[in-house]
């Protein structure tokens, strides 16, 4: 071994950055430095792949891969020139070259985040457009959307305060809002609102008359009034006392329908409303539809994309949340961190596809094994984190031992012939281990990588890897 080679091994040992190089790094770095020669191109490849390469793998918030890479490197020129006597005029550049790749990267990041934030603002934009038209042309409902838009989160609440509007707006002695069953068999449970309460029936009411049936298939957003001495079997029981019913049918997202209906004792009680009443029902039918579409995106917001479990950036907020109230009230708080051993070997031998149904497969598996209170989530690339709230280290560590076993012998070859997928996992415990949020991932973290060390597919809880 020559002296540049153990100056710089020395170095990373000292640094605890050996664990960080994989095994092909760490032999194309030792080769580098015991050349005989020192080739620009060459020594460039490699050390802006490592900066790539350590960058994509990188999982830590406050962790600077480039800084790591700089002093690695930095070591590295020097024990060149101090035992192989190279100009530093002649190396200087390869520091240069290497800056370049890390500006490179941060402009595609912030790219990146750029498009994420231009995609966030058109929808946002696209929702602002659809509220100032639904202003511009229901400008006489403001006190109706004033109500709707402050529970646009809460599809009941909206339900609610827009039937409750409508009875005072309107002085109805009772409003019915009937959702269309998506078949002839799904029972249709209407929403009564009377006397300041919202109730849903517990039966198909509007179903047990010609007349209703005859209702749901008229034209959409044009009120009708009915007189209910004309047919007094179609009110009964639904409107009770009531003379004069308004209604009309109200077209939603997805070619759903609704009935709403409005009735009173008083038979000139809607006189002059049929408009007000046709663009009450059109401005409530469009709270409805952005209520879903905003339910929707606060979904798509907190979903990793292939997967249906949530992302990174939500998991660090539950994380938050879920400190807090274990540190408030002493309660124990565990994270796995779960990583699926060898996952670039199933890309490179099944595909990219047979890789993400891996993936799929891996957090299915995970999820069943889980409490309701149990927070799964992609951390990023092949790795999950779940936590687990209300679970101390020994609780956190039979999880672990299950859910590596439970993936060992599951029967992978369902996806692809000859296909075996295991994981290792990272185990960390709140407070037996750590005192803070952030501590809890980044111990996880560290006892996974000691269990990918230690030979994979075991957990790892701080005391020595468990093979399973």
């Amino acid at each position: 071994m020559n002296a540049a080679w153990q100056t710089l091994q020395d170095y990373l040992e000292a640094q605890n950055w050996r664990l960080l190089f994989s095994e092909s790094e760490y032999a194309e770095l030792e080769k580098l430095c015991e050349a005989q020669t020192f080739e620009p191109e060459s020594q460039f490849k490699y050390w802006s792949q490592l900066l790539i390469q350590w960058d994509q793998r990188n999982l830590s918030l406050h962790r600077s891969v480039h800084n790591e890479i700089l002093a690695i490197l930095n070591t590295y020129l020097m024990a060149l020139h101090t035992h192989y006597h190279y100009p530093l005029a002649q190396l200087e550049p390869l520091r240069w070259r290497l800056a370049e790749v890390q500006v490179d990267l941060q402009q595609k990041s912030l790219l990146f985040w750029r498009f994420e934030h231009d995609q966030v603002q058109e929808r946002l934009a696209q929702l602002n457009r659809e509220n100032s038209q639904a202003q511009a042309e229901f400008y006489t409902l403001t006190e109706l959307a004033d109500f709707l838009s402050v529970h646009i989160d809460d599809r009941e609440q909206m339900i609610y305060h827009g039937l409750d509007a409508l009875q005072g707006i309107m002085a109805a002695d009772q409003v019915v809002l009937c959702f269309q069953p998506e078949n002839a068999k799904s029972p249709a449970y209407p929403y009564f609102f009377q006397q300041g309460q919202l109730r849903q029936a517990a039966s198909t009411v509007f179903s047990q008359h010609s007349f209703w049936e005859h209702a749901w298939k008229s034209p959409p957003h044009q009120a009708r009034s009915l007189y209910c001495l004309e047919f007094p079997a179609a009110t009964e029981g639904i409107f009770p006392n009531a003379e004069i019913l308004l209604w009309q049918v109200l077209s939603l997202s997805g070619g759903q329908r609704a009935l709403l209906v409005v009735g009173a004792q008083d038979p000139y009680t809607f006189h002059n409303f049929h408009t007000w009443f046709t663009l009450a029902g059109v401005h409530l039918a469009g709270a409805l539809h952005n209520a879903t579409l905003n339910s929707q995106l606060n979904e798509m917001a907190i979903r990793d994309g292939l997967m249906g479990i949530y992302n990174r950036r939500y998991l660090e907020q539950r994380l938050q949340e879920a400190f807090k109230v274990s540190e408030r009230y002493q309660r124990p708080l565990s994270v796995l961190m779960v990583d699926i051993d060898h996952f670039k070997g199933v890309n490179d031998r099944y595909g990219h596809p047979i890789g993400d149904e891996v993936l799929k497969w891996v957090s299915q598996s995970l999820d069943s094994r889980l409490r309701t209170t149990d927070i799964l989530g992609r951390y990023g690339g092949e790795e999950f984190l779940i936590l687990l709230p209300e679970t101390d280290l020994k609780g956190a560590e039979k999880l672990a031992q299950n859910l590596v076993t439970r993936i060992a012998t599951l029967p992978a070859e369902q996806l692809a012939e000859g296909l075996k997928i295991t994981v290792s996992i990272g185990v960390s415990s709140y407070p037996e281990q750590v005192q803070s949020a952030e501590s809890l991932v980044s111990v996880a973290d560290k006892h996974l990588y000691q269990a990918k060390k230690s030979g994979r597919n075991r957990y790892t809880a701080g005391e020595g890897s468990v093979i399973q």
